[in-house]
């Protein structure tokens, strides 16, 4: 009686272990390409949002000085230090009016383009290799107006 209990004890541990390893083997090739999409979704939302902050830095450095030339060069600045300038095209327009007037609505936009890598297992493009770059654009824009009491 004893050893009845002691192999089905055994029996029911064997049936646990090999349940996990089953669940493991199933699950795993699911939730690695969610992870691995995840984890670069999460990278290029973050880079996106550090983008959208520096532009809004670099135009209310540009509408807080006194004039184009300092405002560029403000601008640059702040590029440089967060080291994108040489990465990234800069747009500076002025929209409903002339620059640094009262009341003028000012438009700054960057923009990068980035090469992403897909697999082909992971790609939707029928035509596309192994291994095929593809091309994303982080663009941040974002507007301003200089104050009312402006003076240069």
């Amino acid at each position: 009686m004893k050893t009845i209990k002691k192999a089905l004890s055994h029996v029911l541990r064997d049936q646990e272990g090999s349940a996990i390893t089953e669940f493991l083997i199933l699950t795993l090739p699911l939730f690695l390409p969610l992870i691995i999409f995840l984890t670069d979704f999460s990278a290029l939302a973050s880079r996106e949002i550090n983008y959208q902050t520096i532009a809004r830095q670099a135009i209310r450095a540009f509408v807080s000085s006194p004039n184009a030339s300092t405002g560029v060069a403000d601008v640059e600045f702040i590029l440089r230090e967060t080291g994108i300038i040489n990465s990234v095209d800069l747009g500076i327009t002025c929209v409903d009016g002339p620059c640094f007037t009262p009341n003028t609505l000012v438009k700054l936009t960057l923009s990068k383009k980035i090469s992403m890598r897909s697999d082909s297992m992971y790609s939707t493009n029928l035509n596309s290799s192994a291994g095929s770059e593809s091309e994303r654009a982080i663009v941040a824009t974002v507007y301003e107006r200089f104050d009312r009491w402006f003076s240069p």
